[in-house]
C-alpha cells in the first residue's frame, strides 16, 4: 500500500517513515512541500496520506492534500503541533473525513489513528 508523508521537518519525516516501516508499510514516499507531494501522488496514487499542516512557504498541507484528493481517494491523517478552528474548518471543507493527530507523535497514537482512518477498527 503506497503511503505519502508530507512533512517539511526532515527529522519528523524520517521518524514517521520509521514508525510506518515498523507498522509494516513498505512503499513510503516523502515530500517536504506541496509541489513535491502532488508530483509524488501523480506518480503513484497513495492509499494513505499523512500530512503536516504548516509546510513553510507556499501552499500548506490542507491545500496539498485537497489537490491530491481531486485525483485519488486516500485515507488522510493530518499531524500538527497546533490546529486552530480555522484549520479544522478548512480540513472538513476540503478533505472531509480526514483524521487529525496532535504532535508530539507516539507510535501507538499514530497506529490507532491510521487504523481508524482506514476503517480497520470496524467490527467484522
Amino acid at each position: 500500500m503506497p503511503v505519502l508523508v508530507i512533512e517539511d521537518e526532515a527529522m519528523i519525516a524520517w521518524m514517521l517513515e520509521s514508525l510506518l516501516e515498523d507498522m509494516g508499510f513498505e512503499t513510503i514516499m516523502l515530500a517536504s512541500d506541496a509541489r513535491e507531494a502532488t508530483v509524488a501522488a501523480a506518480r503513484r496514487s497513495p492509499e494513505l496520506v499523512i500530512s503536516d499542516i504548516n509546510l513553510g512557504t507556499g501552499a500548506d498541507g490542507i491545500e496539498a492534500v485537497g489537490a491530491i484528493c481531486e485525483t485519488c481517494s486516500p485515507a488522510v491523517v493530518f499531524v500538527s503541533a497546533y490546529i486552530d478552528e480555522n484549520a479544522r474548518s478548512r480540513i472538513s471543507e476540503r478533505v472531509a473525513g480526514a483524521r487529525i493527530l496532535s504532535k508530539p507523535l507516539t507510535g501507538n497514537g499514530l497506529y490507532a489513528v491510521i487504523r481508524d482512518a482506514m476503517g480497520l477498527n470496524r467490527a467484522n
